[in-house]
């Protein structure tokens, strides 16, 4: 995936990121051109339900914005 070549970081951020942005946010965001801020928070809710951590839910978040955002 092109979007996770630009992340940079520590060799253990880039490897949270990678997992993060694989297990999380890839499998729910197919298509980042189609994604709306409704969706956006409907993923939020749903990140909050899975009982992640503050920080994860941070980072996933963080991370979404930048993908969506990537061209």
């Amino acid at each position: 995936m092109d979007f996770l070549n630009t992340i940079i970081g520590r060799p253990n951020t880039l490897k949270t990121y990678k997992s993060l942005f694989n297990n999380w946010i890839l499998p729910e965001i197919p298509d980042p051109k189609a994604f709306t801020q409704t969706d956006y928070f409907l993923l939020v809710k749903e990140w909050e339900k899975s009982k992640l951590a503050p920080r994860s839910i941070k980072q996933l978040s963080s991370l979404t914005k930048r993908y969506i955002t990537h061209e």
